[in-house]
């Protein structure tokens, strides 16, 4: 009698389904827990795992001001040395803290953001925008996320400054 290959092949797979579908052991790393047993409701992984991932949810997280000037006061910082790295210049920056900068959220609906699109037309317009002033020196910087809730650097930052000349940018020594 000659078996074709296809009919042993169709016997074959038929029984290695059947036994997978009738494996009633439990694999590795999985707890054996009958499905009729209540899970302790006072303490367990899932409990914590719940507790800790909507506590940290950024929607649920109260906005942080914080968070914000930190983020702010960061990346002004850095614009500032990277266009003047003067002994003054790291003096003074070292004094920039929240009670004397401003700053203000812009949205692509103001006009001068309009206007800084059209001069500046390689910025990419993002959901989190934000202008900061201190003393001379007025920084516009984007964030991809908002800065409320994460510390990271901007998309995109750009200084203007009133500066004694069109060229007074100090080169840091080698």
């Amino acid at each position: 009698m000659k078996v074709s290959p296809t009919i042993t092949l169709a016997f074959l797979l038929t029984l290695s389904m059947y036994s997978q579908g009738t494996n009633t052991e439990p694999q590795s790393g999985e707890p054996v827990i009958a499905d009729d047993q209540e899970h302790s409701e006072s303490y367990g992984l899932d409990k914590e795992y719940f507790e800790k991932y909507y506590k940290f949810l950024p929607e649920n997280m109260a906005k942080n001001k914080a968070k914000l000037e930190y983020n702010l006061i960061k990346n002004l910082k850095r614009e500032i040395v990277g266009r003047n790295y003067s002994k003054e210049t790291l003096a003074k920056i070292k004094g920039i803290n929240p009670s004397n900068i401003q700053y203000e959220r812009v949205t692509r609906n103001s006009k001068w953001v309009r206007g800084i699109k059209k001069a500046l037309p390689h910025i990419l317009e993002k959901e989190y925008m934000y202008v900061v002033k201190h003393d001379a020196y007025i920084c516009f910087m984007t964030f991809d996320v908002n800065p409320e809730d994460y510390i990271f650097e901007p998309h995109y930052r750009e200084l203007v400054y009133d500066g004694a000349g069109k060229f007074d940018i100090v080169v840091p020594p080698y």
